[in-house]
């Protein structure tokens, strides 16, 4: 599954989007940063959770 972005998988640019929300907490000690990066990783986290049992489910029925 790739996307524009240089070949980067959704996976990557969750990730990286993390890291950056990350790093500007830890500059910025923002709990609206914090909180920020909480919700998208939970969305995240579901969101890939979602594909990957989509994908095991088509896996089992091939």
């Amino acid at each position: 599954m790739k996307t524009g972005f240089g070949g980067a998988s959704p996976e990557q640019i969750i990730l990286v989007v993390l890291v950056i929300l990350a790093s500007i907490w830890l500059i910025t000690d923002s709990a609206v940063v914090l909180i920020i990066c909480w919700g998208v990783a939970i969305v995240a986290g579901g969101w890939y959770g979602i594909q990957k049992g989509r994908e095991y489910v088509n896996g089992i029925e091939e």
